[in-house]
């Protein structure tokens, strides 16, 4: 058991063992110096002594490409240098160390006298900013929601590869709203958003919410990605139609034609949507003797004459107003129609005499006249 003991961490040693480890960040522009071979491993302290006719050159044997694409190169003199734009998020995974390691000979004349392990890292720069999949999301609550109503929004990612840089922090621009933000984490440790319900809703007082979710990473410097809630207040049927007045007094003369309406009936409805639609409808409690002579448009609220109508007369109505809300509300109001008629009818008159003291009257009445009252 010692011995394999002993043999795994050889190996471990093995593998990790290089001569000088160098750090280069991401996006530096190609041919970007990385380092001096020489001075940076000391390579003259632990290789024997030279012709000083005789130079060192050096060559890349391994590590050095990506695929097909040249990652670094190295001079003959042993100066290091980048070979293309690095990019983490192409080259590296997620929260591991990125690097690649170089094994580079050096040659003494035709002579390899030793080959050198180099370790570059790869470091992530902060030059991603955290995305939301759209730009916007919509949400609809219902205006008789519970408070503690939630409904999930969708998480931002940010794409570099250092827990710092990419790691995100949440927050909700406009306070002053009936919402929090609540994060929490899904078992594979992505962020799980919930926006929750805190207030009571009203659509009546507001029917739509813009709520700015601000995404911010944990790099230097910051950068922020931003998405756009636009929630909205679905009517529910909480309000009656309210007609413009309680009673309406009409008065229409014999004169009127039939195909014009006596009178607008109006109601309001708060609500909005099939919640809001209103019709107009005689109300039951209204005498069908009294509903026989008038016609009213369900849609408009106009109130029109029959034919059959009798002037002359005073009429009383009850009138409801009604939406189309499941299940629907309602509201009366009453109309007064005061028939008129300007016909030359002749009046009724009384007559009544008086006759009291006739006999005293007659004996001093003379050339047989006499006194009449009239009274009208």
């Amino acid at each position: 058991m010692l011995y394999i003991f002993l043999l795994v961490l050889l190996m471990v040693n093995n593998c990790w063992c290089v001569d000088h480890t160098y750090h280069v960040k991401e996006n530096n522009d190609i041919h970007s110096f990385i380092g001096d071979i020489v001075t940076d491993t000391h390579l003259l302290d632990t290789v024997p002594s030279l012709d000083d006719n005789s130079k060192l050159t050096f060559n890349v044997v391994q590590g050095s490409t990506d695929g097909a694409a040249p990652l670094f190169n190295v001079t003959q003199g042993g100066h290091l240098y980048t070979a293309a734009i690095l990019d983490a998020e192409i080259l590296c995974q997620y929260n591991v160390e990125c690097f690649r390691i170089l094994e580079i000979t050096v040659q003494h004349g035709y002579s390899v006298i030793k080959i050198l392990k180099l370790k570059v890292i790869i470091e992530d720069v902060n030059d991603n900013s955290p995305k939301f999949p759209k730009k916007e999301f919509h949400l609809k609550f219902e205006e008789n929601d519970l408070i503690g109503k939630k409904y999930i929004i969708p998480n931002a990612i940010d794409n570099d590869v250092s827990i710092q840089n990419s790691r995100i922090t949440y927050g909700i621009e406009d306070l002053n709203t009936p919402f929090k933000l609540i994060v929490s984490k899904y078992l594979d440790g992505s962020d799980l958003l919930q926006l929750n319900l805190e207030n009571v809703l009203d659509r009546e007082t507001k029917s739509n919410y813009e709520i700015q979710l601000n995404a911010r990473d944990n790099g230097s410097p910051q950068k922020k990605g931003v998405l756009r809630i636009k929630i909205l207040v679905k009517d529910i049927n909480d309000n009656k139609p309210l007609f413009s007045q309680k009673n309406y007094n009409v008065t229409v003369n014999d004169t009127h034609q039939l195909n014009k309406p006596i009178a607008k009936l109006s109601a309001t409805d708060l609500d909005e949507g099939e919640n809001g639609l209103i019709s107009y409808f005689f109300n039951a409690i209204t005498s069908k003797y009294t509903e026989q002579f008038f016609r009213l448009d369900e849609v408009t609220g106009y109130l029109f004459l029959k034919k059959e109508f009798q002037f002359g007369r005073i009429y009383k109505l009850y009138v409801e107003a009604r939406d189309n809300g499941n299940p629907p509300m309602s509201s009366a109001a009453i109309v007064l129609v005061n028939g008129v008629t300007h016909l030359n009818n002749p009046p009724n008159i009384d007559f009544k005499f008086l006759l009291s003291q006739l006999e005293k009257q007659l004996s001093s009445l003379k050339e047989h006249k006499f006194t009449v009252l009239l009274l009208l």
